[in-house]
């Protein structure tokens, strides 16, 4: 059995430890915010520990900051970054990245990046981030669910604002000293256009509702 499906399993069978929330409020991310760049807000972190130890809880709040650090590298590169060559390869796993080239469009601006002059976030949170804990303390697997808003300024003012929303969630599993995206479910509209993409989800999984 994978690791992907036992926490999918773990999420149902145990009590989960919500160890960063007060009173909806991220915990992570308040300091004073560059418009230009990606500060994902975590709002909620969980620990799916069949012993509900102290220790896990401390556990998945420590490598909440390395999901934080992961997701902010990608929204830097996939959405606030227009005028750069995309290279969404770094932030995914080795046996994802063949995944990439079909559903660009929906992880990342894509074909609407060349037309915006600079996108800037309104709204940038991690809703919850869960962790599975072994019994070693080690998180081989994390779940994010993800909301990116912004407004990308046209080069051409008469085509006026476009609206960006990005609903996601990412599965992650550890990779040197942080995180990678191993799997994904996404929704990118830009105005009237909505794209949708999915990669290696736990069978069940594809709707996000376990989370």
């Amino acid at each position: 059995m994978s690791r992907k499906v036992r926490f999918a399993i773990a999420l149902l069978a145990v009590v989960f430890v919500a160890v960063s929330c007060k009173d909806g409020a991220p915990i992570i991310g308040k300091k004073k915010q560059d418009s230009t760049k990606a500060h994902i807000q975590i709002v909620q972190v969980l620990a799916a520990d069949t012993n509900d130890r102290p220790e896990a809880a401390d556990k998945a709040n420590q490598e909440s900051q390395k999901i934080k650090q992961a997701l902010d590298r990608y929204y830097q590169a996939a959405f606030l970054d227009p005028g750069k060559q995309l290279d969404l390869n770094p932030h995914f796993t080795a046996e994802a990245q063949p995944g990439l080239p079909p559903n660009v469009g929906a992880l990342a601006l894509g074909d609407i990046a060349p037309k915006l002059e600079r996108v800037v976030p309104k709204k940038q949170e991690a809703t919850k981030v869960s962790f599975l804990i072994e019994e070693d303390l080690s998180a081989p697997v994390a779940i994010a669910t993800v909301l990116f808003e912004a407004t990308g300024e046209a080069k051409e003012k008469a085509d006026g604002p476009v609206a960006i929303t990005h609903n996601a969630t990412f599965w992650f599993q550890p990779e040197g000293d942080g995180y990678k995206i191993s799997a994904y479910t996404v929704e990118l509209k830009a105005d009237t256009e909505t794209k949708k993409a999915a990669f290696g989800v736990p069978a069940g999984e594809l709707s996000g509702g376990r989370l």
